[in-house]
């Protein structure tokens, strides 16, 4: 009978414990700043998806974040912008539009940080989605 209790204890222990873990890492993940900043987004990307282009962002006059394509194996996209986007604090990401680049497609857009050299853009529009992914260049 004393065996059947340990065995049963150490069950309850297991999961006792992987509850006070899972709780752990829940609060260190909320309590983890986002330490990219607002700025980080600067810079050239390469976007494949996209022709191969290269995207310079940039702030523009209206204080907006703004990708522009200066480079891409579409000639004829060069120098489109496509994406214009504010920073949202609260959610530590840009939120804005999507243009397409070789039509006047415009589609909602959120942009968000996944590293300091991965940024992950999404459109949507209506039900439908489509996810890029642009690797920082130098």
């Amino acid at each position: 009978m004393p065996r059947i209790m340990l065995k049963n204890l150490n069950i309850f222990s297991l999961f006792f414990l992987l509850g006070l873990l899972t709780i752990a890492l829940s609060s260190y993940e909320e309590a983890t700043p986002n330490f990219y900043t607002e700025d980080q987004i600067t810079g050239k990307w390469f976007a494949k998806e996209i022709d191969n282009s290269i995207i310079e962002v940039s702030k523009n006059s209206n204080q907006k974040w703004q990708g522009k394509i200066i480079k891409s194996d579409n000639k004829e996209t060069i120098g489109k912008t496509i994406f214009l986007a504010e920073y949202q604090s609260k959610d530590k990401n840009y939120t804005g539009t999507l243009y397409k680049p070789d039509g006047d497609i415009e589609v909602a857009a959120t942009l968000t940080l996944l590293s300091s050299q991965k940024l992950k853009v999404v459109g949507k529009k209506f039900f439908m989605s489509k996810t890029f992914y642009f690797t920082k260049t130098n």
